[in-house]
């Protein structure tokens, strides 16, 4: 078997942190909320407006199943005009604007803690990740060193030059060091999962 890095995939970790936001979910969500605060503040400030609306009808009255659209003599047709301007609310309309720009404040606030939460996150993963690779590195160069020692030592154990206890211990230290490489890439993949999540992929 191969230990190399091109056993898998490593992360990339060019992504802008403002492309990774737009990727999260709950980031999104975030983002939903402060609009939506924002128009209900929009909403409330329309309650201070005059509001002008127009209503219609027309009727038809008729003593016969055979009746005619056009043949209606009974005609009722009327409109409506209303302009309705907001005067006197008891000061209810203000306390509903005050609540509804607190609660846009909350969410910008809200979406402010949570983007520097997630890049804090996302710039600790990284680091994570660099390091973590260089320790594959370093695995990688341990297993090369204990697989050369080994490659001796069966030399030498064939020609009766190296005791069995000298063998074991070299033959060990080779093994040891395969799995310590198969850790590295395993503790790598474990942060790459939680970077992904991270960036929102």
């Amino acid at each position: 078997m191969k230990h190399d890095l091109s056993n898998f995939e490593q992360a990339n970790t060019n992504i802008g942190i403002s492309e990774s936001l737009k990727n999260r979910p709950d980031y999104k969500m975030l983002e939903t909320n402060v609009d939506l605060q924002s128009n209900l503040v929009k909403n409330s400030q329309a309650e201070f407006y005059p509001t002008l609306s127009l209503n219609g009808g027309y009727s038809y009255l008729s003593n016969s199943n055979a009746w005619n659209f056009n043949d209606n003599k009974n005609k009722y047709l009327y409109a409506e005009l209303k302009l309705t301007v907001p005067i006197f609310s008891g000061g209810y309309r203000r306390t509903q604007i005050a609540k509804s720009k607190i609660e846009y404040n909350n969410s910008q606030l809200q979406k402010q803690e949570a983007e520097l939460s997630m890049t804090i996150e996302i710039k600790n993963l990284e680091l994570k990740l660099a390091e973590e690779l260089k320790i594959i590195e370093a695995a990688k160069t341990t297993l090369t060193t204990a697989k050369k020692a080994n490659q001796i030592a069966v030399s030498m154990t064939e020609n009766g030059l190296i005791s069995q206890i000298d063998f074991r211990k070299i033959r060990n230290d080779y093994k040891k060091a395969e799995i310590n490489l198969f850790n590295s890439i395993y503790n790598y993949k474990c942060t790459q999962i939680d970077y992904n999540k991270a960036i929102g992929n």
